[in-house]
C-alpha cells in the first residue's frame, strides 16, 4: 500500500485527474412482466357481496451499472417493480449478485426497489463481467430476471 501512495505522491493534478476519470462506463437491463391476482369484494345496491378477481401486470426491471477506472471498478445494482410506470411494493425482494469478488445477496421486504453498490480494487484489472438475479414476490405471483454485464 505504501509503495501505491508513493506512486500517487509523484504524480502532478493533471495525471491524477486522468486517474480519476472513469475508463468507461457500461449498463445492462432486463425486464419481465409478471401477473398478479387481486380479490376485490363488491357490494351491489341490494347489499350483496361479490367477490371480484382483478389481474395486474407487474414490471420488474434489474439494472447493472459499471465504472471502470484505472485501479478500480464501482458497480451498482437496482431492481424495481412498477404497476402503471408507478412504485409498486411486494411482499419481497430478493438479489444475488457477482461482481468478482464473490456472491452475495441482499433482501428487502415490503418496498419496490433494491439496491446495492459494490467496488473492486485492483490495478488495471478491476473490470470484470458481473451479473445479478432477482426475484419479486407479491401473493402468489412471481416475477423473475436475470442481468448480466460482460
Amino acid at each position: 500500500m505504501n509503495r501505491l501512495k508513493n506512486l500517487f505522491d509523484d504524480l502532478t493534478s493533471e495525471e491524477l485527474n486522468q486517474i480519476l476519470k472513469p475508463l468507461s462506463k457500461e449498463i445492462s437491463t432486463f425486464s419481465v412482466s409478471f401477473d398478479i391476482e387481486e380479490e376485490e369484494t363488491i357490494e351491489n345496491e341490494n347489499g350483496e357481496a361479490f367477490e371480484n378477481k382483478i389481474v395486474t401486470r407487474a414490471i420488474l426491471r434489474g439494472s447493472i451499472k459499471r465504472d471502470c477506472f484505472i485501479a478500480y471498478a464501482k458497480y451498482r445494482y437496482k431492481a424495481e417493480v412498477k404497476m402503471e410506470g408507478k412504485p409498486f411494493p411486494v411482499d419481497f425482494i430478493n438479489a444475488e449478485m457477482n461482481s468478482g469478488n464473490g456472491i452475495f445477496r441482499k433482501k428487502v421486504n415490503n418496498s419496490s426497489m433494491l439496491k446495492k453498490t459494490d467496488k473492486v480494487f485492483e490495478y488495471g484489472n478491476a473490470c470484470r463481467s458481473s451479473w445479478m438475479v432477482v426475484v419479486a414476490k407479491k401473493g402468489n405471483a412471481t416475477g423473475k430476471v436475470k442481468v448480466k454485464l460482460k
